[in-house]
C-alpha cells in the first residue's frame, strides 16, 4: 500500500470524523499490519487515489482518463454534503 506510505493529507471535515491519533510525518496512522484499519470509512483522498489528475498514482496505476481537477472537486463536495446528510439523519455525529 504504497499510497498510505506517504504523507495522507484529509479534509478538515474527514479529520473531524476520524478517530483521534498521532499522526507521524510520513504515513497514514491507520495503516496497521499493511492494511487499512478505517477501510470502510476512509477519507476521500484514500478512495480517489490513482483515478484524478489531482492524486495521480506516481507507478502509473489507474484509468486510461482519470478524472479532472475540477470533476475531482465537484465530487469532493458531493462527497462532503452526503456524509453530512448522513449525520444529520442519524440525528447525532458519525463515528468513524
Amino acid at each position: 500500500m504504497e499510497c498510505c506510505d506517504n504523507q495522507i493529507q484529509f479534509a478538515p471535515e474527514e479529520l473531524a470524523r476520524m478517530p483521534k491519533v498521532d499522526w507521524p510525518d510520513s504515513w497514514c496512522p491507520h495503516l496497521k499490519n499493511n492494511r487499512c484499519s478505517i477501510y470502510q470509512c476512509r477519507g476521500f483522498i484514500c478512495r480517489i487515489y490513482g483515478s484524478s489528475e489531482l492524486f495521480p498514482c506516481p507507478h502509473g496505476y489507474g484509468p486510461e482518463k482519470p478524472l479532472t481537477a475540477e470533476e475531482t472537486r465537484a465530487l469532493f463536495r458531493e462527497y462532503v454534503r452526503i456524509k453530512t446528510e448522513q449525520e444529520k439523519n442519524a440525528g447525532c455525529r458519525m463515528k468513524y
